[in-house]
């Protein structure tokens, strides 16, 4: 990932290059500052609005506001020579940036291959650690507020529900448990006892 980022960070240098000239050139400095300032704050705002936690600051919020302040014009400025044919490229290109595929690989094949690669976690537990596990995660769910970690809590519920099911053969008996999970743990060590369930 480090080579791919280094060189499209050199390919989006000589383009914006290019068309931060081609944008001087044909329109000017006024107008280039025109556009540019007032795209710049907006990214500014957005970038402050939607920081991610911890990840925000004065850094990164300028950081896009210089990256949209410059990049709007010289994307204006390469679209005026090769006409509206270019467009389809170049935002092919800004969606191949290594942020938007450091996300997509973050959200779509990191999360299956971390979560559905090793789906016998709980099977390794016991009974009353799993229903510990089950009651521990439903508090933390309701006491985190970050969306990633929301996911990844729902993520180990899920693999969680699946083991409690798997352990508890009736469907009526996996609904009784999940209401308490004392359940489970009773009728897996008094066996004798779970045709009360």
């Amino acid at each position: 990932m480090t080579l791919y980022r280094a060189c499209w960070n050199v390919v989006a240098a000589v383009l914006v290059a290019v068309g931060l000239t081609l944008a001087l050139a044909r329109l000017g400095v006024a107008e280039v500052l025109a556009v540019s300032i007032p795209l710049a704050g907006i990214a500014g705002l957005y970038a402050y609005l939607y920081a991610p936690a911890g990840g925000g600051g004065v850094g990164h919020v300028c950081a896009w506001a210089l990256r949209v302040g410059i990049g709007a014009p010289a994307f204006v400025g390469l679209l005026a020579p090769l006409g509206p044919q270019a467009l389809l490229p170049l935002v092919a290109f800004l969606a191949a940036a290594p942020s938007v595929v450091a996300w997509l690989q973050q959200r779509y094949l990191a999360s299956e291959r971390t979560w559905s690669s090793r789906p016998s976690f709980a099977a390794r537990i016991s009974d009353r650690d799993l229903a510990m596990a089950w009651q521990s995660s439903y508090v933390a769910l309701q006491t985190t507020t970050d969306v990633r970690t929301k996911a990844r809590i729902v993520q180990v519920r899920t693999l969680l529900l699946d083991e409690l099911e798997r352990r508890s053969a009736p469907s009526r008996r996996t609904r009784r448990w999940v209401a308490s999970p004392d359940h489970l743990y009773a009728a897996r060590t008094r066996p004798w006892d779970s045709a009360s369930l």
